[in-house]
């Protein structure tokens, strides 16, 4: 059983005028999660990087800077070992790494 992250809360939680923008943001991000995993299991890499360049430059922005890092560790893994289009749809095992940290992640964002 994979134990449960602890809540990420946003560095820009204490500010009231971003409380909705925060909640929106975290809901938006559970999407991207599933639609990541989704575009992951049909081995769509660019897709994968697509989201994964998209969640890198929102999630400083909202205050949460790991998810930046992470995202830009999955676009850069993908970069570098994307599997050629005719090969098995199993990705290198640092992408599936990176895929795997970055959700981990999504997951564990919180609003207060």
């Amino acid at each position: 059983m994979t134990p449960t992250p602890a809540p990420l809360y946003s560095s820009l939680h204490a500010d009231p005028s971003m409380a909705v923008l925060l909640r929106a943001y975290i809901v938006d991000a559970a999407a991207h999660a599933v639609a990541l995993r989704a575009d992951a299991d049909a081995a769509h890499w660019e897709l994968v990087r697509r989201r994964a360049h998209q969640l890198k430059g929102s999630g400083g922005s909202y205050g949460f800077p790991l998810v930046s890092q992470q995202a830009q560790a999955l676009e850069q893994t993908i970069l570098t070992h994307q599997p050629a289009p005719q090969s098995a749809p199993q990705p290198a095992p640092q992408i599936q790494s990176a895929l795997t940290t970055l959700l981990i992640t999504l997951h564990s964002l919180a609003a207060p």
